[in-house]
């Protein structure tokens, strides 16, 4: 308890003031859907000349709609190769990504029963990847920065590890268009 005291009570001088703003994340995000919840909120940072981006998002899905509640954490990896500026707007027509979602629920296994042997399936229950495709637009209103101060629209088309797994064992249940899913979302970036 002293540490965390004497934490909070050193003096800041302009260089903490500019190290933590280096720690600071350079965007928010709220997306619908994307087999990380119902919704999923989350916070990451932009690098590699803001091609890349690199988030975590926590996600709910409610028993109304899910059958059961369901939560989630998801690591979020981002690769977008370029942008289009038109004025006040930047285009990116390309976002590709990759996510990691670890599960929580009632319905999930944390791990595999004893019941399997050790090592029958290579895989923990409750995670998940994910590969997607998407686009997005960004409208700027910072008009001095063109980095700061964004506001964005996305979409992502993306299909999940387990769901392939699904398919390939019961193909006649699980069908290949069933194995996709589509989310939408806004992104705001303050830097």
């Amino acid at each position: 308890m002293v540490a965390l005291l004497s934490f909070f009570s050193v003096a800041q001088d302009s260089s903490d003031i500019k190290v933590k703003k280096k720690l600071l994340p350079h965007y928010t995000i709220l997306q619908y859907a994307g087999n990380m919840g119902f919704l999923s909120v989350g916070t990451g940072y932009l690098f590699s000349k803001r091609r890349m981006a690199l988030g975590l998002q926590l996600g709910y899905l409610p028993k109304s709609i899910g059958g059961a509640t369901i939560g989630t954490i998801t690591i979020k990896y981002i690769y977008s190769p370029w942008e289009i500026k038109k004025d006040e707007f930047f285009i990116v027509p390309l976002n590709v990504g990759m996510n990691l979602t670890n599960t929580y629920s009632n319905l999930v296994e944390r791990r595999w029963p004893s019941h399997y042997p050790k090592g029958y399936y290579p895989w923990i229950p409750a995670l998940n990847f994910g590969f997607f495709i998407g686009s997005s637009i960004f409208y700027r209103f910072n008009k001095k920065d063109e980095y700061k101060n964004r506001l964005g629209l996305f979409y992502e088309l993306g299909i999940t590890s387990r769901l392939v797994e699904l398919w390939y064992d019961n193909p006649d249940v699980v069908h290949i268009h069933n194995l996709y899913n589509l989310s939408f979302g806004l992104q705001y970036r303050f830097r």
